[in-house]
């Protein structure tokens, strides 16, 4: 049975017994069951609340990730946002590890590259049901360096920047070659107290939910 809210807290000290598949599962579950218009509703006070956000206004070139079926916070307000503001935008390009020719972060027979998106229209490929663009040689071509901040999905996160993701291990990997400031979102009530870590997990340096901006780096 999903935890409930009010669960949450007091479980906290006994999470670091459970392992990370079986509670990825609970979240997914508990993500699964949350209405569209909650989703919508909460994912726009995150991204408002981010286009407000210092950081969010000083960088000049970001990645994203671009929502996917399951309902986690929706994106697509933040990349238009860039659009209008003048920031590059990165997002993930995810294919065959033996295809991507590009800078990439390999998971078994797959592979996640970085490439440049110059609007939305450029997101018209699927790869596990995620929006990305149609890869073409040069023109995607992406320098990790230039990217100043990470938006990192989350099923969820606690104080420290531990994160529970979705299970392939790309934003483990990724984060740990690159010198970019990160920040992960996702929906208040999925914000722990404590959660099991492994030693390959790269920690973010802050989260927004709908409700806060928790600088977890300080």
């Amino acid at each position: 049975m999903l935890l409930d809210r009010a669960n949450y807290l007091g479980y906290s000290a006994r999470m670091i017994n459970i392992s990370k598949k079986n509670l990825r599962k609970e979240l997914l579950l508990r993500q699964h069951n949350m209405s569209k218009e909650k989703v919508i509703d909460q994912s726009a006070i995150i991204c408002q609340r981010i286009r407000t956000w210092e950081l969010w206004k000083e960088a000049s070139c970001v990645h994203i990730y671009v929502r996917g079926r399951i309902h986690e916070v929706d994106t697509v307000t933040l990349i238009t946002d860039c659009f209008d503001s003048g920031k590059r935008v990165f997002v993930p390009y995810i294919g065959l590890k033996d295809e991507v020719s590009l800078r990439h972060i390999s998971v078994g027979r797959n592979a996640m590259a970085v490439v440049e998106i110059f609007c939305l229209e450029d997101l018209v490929d699927e790869y596990w049901g995620i929006p990305q663009p149609v890869f073409e040689t040069g023109k995607n071509q992406a320098n990790w360096n230039d990217i100043e901040l990470v938006v990192v999905p989350g099923l969820a996160f606690d104080p420290s920047g531990n994160r529970i993701g979705y299970g392939a291990g790309y934003y483990d990997r990724f984060l740990s070659e690159i010198q970019s400031t990160s920040v992960g979102l996702c929906f208040e009530e999925n914000i722990f107290d404590v959660l099991p870590q492994a030693t390959h997990d790269v920690n973010v340096e802050y989260v927004v939910t709908e409700a806060s901006i928790y600088d977890v780096a300080s």
